[in-house]
């Protein structure tokens, strides 16, 4: 799936057709989204799954009977769909996979911890002497620039809606609707007033959950999320993957003896 949806995204790049088209100050910018109606659905689809090839790309390259045919076929898979969530510019896909390659690194064993640390301090060392880079970071860390101010307008009225909708929310695929009544239709940035669509959903995990199935829906889905992580840390010396996929060995051992 990967490949199908990066070679649809190539082929909208490189042929110019299809393609996503926003203007801010009189400035296009184009992202691929595949054959989605959107970049970010992209994203959403394709961080998940391709963080999930970099931990089984990590289990076949430190394994020792190595198959050099999987690690090229992951290999290969990490590197198409990271390509197409750059072409897609879906910031939040691109660091939410670059913050669990991170973290898998980190976890898995002395050697990729030892590299995660000095390539953290390289990063650090990097920004301090590049202030320009660390000024556009932190523009967007702190929601100063286009698409910060937008989210942070998302989530006011997303919290006007659910001081009306706070216990069942608006219901599912009824954001759209719900919100109609407490959507701003543009947005003023650096002077230049700019329209907002009223999108599919808020852009946040927390309101998404309880936009879609109520306060009582958000507890649910918390509490699974915190057993989720207190197995995963409970498990870590048997490698229990911090995504939704697992080293296929050390599932086997995990099931037999749970």
């Amino acid at each position: 799936m990967v490949v199908w949806l990066s070679l649809v995204g190539f082929v909208q790049k490189f042929f110019g057709f299809g393609l996503w088209v926003e203007y801010f100050q009189g400035i296009a910018n184009e992202r691929v989204m595949s054959v989605y109606d959107y970049p970010n659905a992209l994203g959403l689809v394709l961080a998940p799954i391709v963080g999930g090839y970099f931990v089984l790309l990590l289990s076949k390259l430190f394994s020792e009977r190595k198959n050099y045919i999987h690690i090229l076929g992951y290999l290969g898979v990490f590197i198409l769909g990271s390509i197409s969530l750059v072409l897609a510019q879906s910031e939040g896909a691109l660091i939410g996979l670059s913050a669990g390659v991170g973290l898998s690194l980190f976890l898995y064993n002395k050697k990729t911890r030892i590299g995660v640390v000095a390539v953290g301090f390289l990063v650090v060392g990097y920004l301090v002497f590049n202030q320009v880079l660390f000024q556009n970071i932190m523009s967007r860390v702190m929601f100063q620039d286009f698409s910060g101010q937008i989210r942070l307008q998302m989530y006011k009225e997303t919290g006007q809606m659910l001081m009306s909708h706070g216990v069942f929310g608006a219901g599912l695929s009824s954001y759209q609707h719900a919100m109609v009544e407490y959507h701003i239709p543009t947005i003023t940035v650096n002077g230049q007033t700019q329209p907002v669509e009223l999108y599919l959903y808020p852009h946040n995990i927390i309101l998404n959950f309880w936009s879609e199935i109520g306060i009582f829906g958000l507890f649910s889905f918390l509490a699974l999320l915190v057993f989720y992580f207190k197995e995963c840390i409970k498990n870590i010396k048997e490698q229990y993957i911090l995504f939704l996929f697992i080293n296929k060995s050390k599932y086997k051992y995990y099931i037999n003896n749970y």
